[in-house]
């Protein structure tokens, strides 16, 4: 509805020259000029608080969260930088001394020593009752 051509535009004309005359024609277009700017006018008012309606909260929500989350990860950043410190330490402090760091997967995933039994199970020797 709102494709209107050239011709269309022509034809309108010619009626509204012949329905107002040429006396009124001109009166007539500045009132339907003014009222077309009138509404562009509130269609980008409407507009613009929309946008505002919709930008503003998130804009206020992310600087509100901002903040926290920068404390937050500085207050993790430190402990993380000593227990760091601390592993390299002490696997310096390790291989310094000779010892080797064990082959164990266990051991590197964990972090722990592997357990002191045998995984073949408990031995045929042990009473049952001592347990």
């Amino acid at each position: 509805m709102g494709n209107l051509g050239g011709g269309e535009i022509l034809v309108i004309l010619l009626v509204a020259l012949m329905v107002l005359g040429p006396a009124r024609l001109p009166e007539a277009a500045r009132q339907i000029g003014k009222a077309a700017r009138e509404l562009r006018r509130m269609s980008g008012a409407f507009q613009r608080e929309l946008r505002q309606a919709v930008h503003d909260p998130i804009a206020d929500t992310k600087a509100m969260i901002k903040g926290p989350i920068a404390d937050t990860k500085a207050m993790i950043k430190g402990p993380i930088a000593d227990t760091k410190a601390m592993i390299k330490g002490s696997e310096s402090s390790s291989t310094a001394a000779g010892s080797k760091p064990s082959d164990d997967p266990r051991t590197k995933a964990s972090g722990e020593a592997p357990p002191a039994s045998s995984e073949s199970g408990p031995s045929s020797d042990a009473d049952p009752s001592d347990a």
